[in-house]
């Protein structure tokens, strides 16, 4: 709620910004800002209708994903830092739990499939040392133990840091995905099978939200629903006319999937179909290029 109360006194103050003293350039950003924050305005009321967590990226996977992918070690304050991150994941998990409760309570579940897929993917960072004696190392600790082996650092420290790092996984990273886990795990019965925004309380209106801000147009759901049925008929359509021109005859899918199949139609699985096809790639991109300023606005830093 401090966001958006942010967000008004954000709007509240662009209200009093004088356009006309602005340059075009200003003006833009100022018109784009201004469409951001009253979007996020608008969509207030459904914003718990987005899941914190799935199956494909969420919290469960992003903060071993920062350490491993982000997080550099040059010395020993680096590792210091690394392990204090480690012993703030009960707390940063405590929160997602809580915005998962949140859902809950509102009736906004997982659906079913998503679940087991998610737990999964939680409980492989627990796999390997320190956490069991499979004779594999986890990700997590051989991560720290990599970028810690080239730093010229006394054994002692070392050792120290070594310690360290084991005791936050042990006692911090395991018993908060071990929390995660469970607390997924809980919507094991409650969970839909069905997908879909529809089955969300003001579903529909949740869509219809989404809808307006990804296409910047006030057109219905069915509308454009509509629209895109008229294009892929219009496409199929072009698609029959090239059979007819190949002299083709039939089923336009039984076509495609010759097309597919056509192994004519393919570079050769050699070193000069390899060179032709570079060849033709490097051309379409230098094309590309060529075309793209064209295509696009741009305008000095603001």
């Amino acid at each position: 709620m401090e966001s958006l109360e942010t967000i008004r006194q954000r709007l509240a103050f662009l209200e009093g910004v004088d356009t006309a003293q602005l340059s075009p350039e200003r003006q833009l950003s100022y018109r784009l800002y201004r469409l951001d924050l009253e979007r996020t305005l608008a969509g207030e009321r459904f914003r718990h209708h987005r899941y914190v967590i799935h199956q494909f990226r969420g919290p469960h996977t992003s903060p071993i994903s920062l350490l491993v992918n982000v997080h550099t070690l040059s010395s020993e304050q680096d590792a210091d830092d690394y392990i204090a991150r480690l012993h703030n994941l009960p707390q940063y998990f405590d929160g997602v739990i809580e915005q998962i409760q949140i859902r809950m309570d509102k009736g906004l579940y997982l659906v079913d499939w998503m679940i087991p897929q998610i737990a999964e993917s939680a409980g492989n960072v627990l796999v390997g040392a320190p956490f069991d004696d499979t004779g594999t190392s986890s990700v997590i600790w051989s991560d720290f133990n990599d970028k810690l082996a080239p730093l010229r650092l006394e054994p002692a420290v070392r050792e120290r840091l070594q310690e360290a790092a084991r005791s936050a996984l042990l006692t911090s990273v395991k018993p908060a995905y071990q929390r995660l886990i469970a607390a997924v795990e809980s919507q094991k019965g409650m969970a839909p099978r069905e997908d879909g925004v529809w089955r969300f309380p003001d579903g529909n209106a949740f869509y219809a939200n989404r809808l307006k801000v990804f296409t910047t147009t006030d057109l219905t759901p069915e509308e454009i629903h509509q629209a895109g049925l008229a294009n892929v008929a219009r496409l199929h359509n072009e698609m029959r006319a090239v059979m007819g021109e190949l002299g083709e005859e039939g089923d336009l899918a039984a076509f495609l999937d010759q097309v597919r199949q056509d192994a004519s139609l393919r570079y050769p699985n050699t070193e000069e179909g390899r060179v032709a096809y570079l060849t033709a790639a490097r051309t379409a991109i230098d094309n590309m290029a060529q075309s793209a300023p064209g295509l696009f606005w741009s305008a000095a830093p603001v």
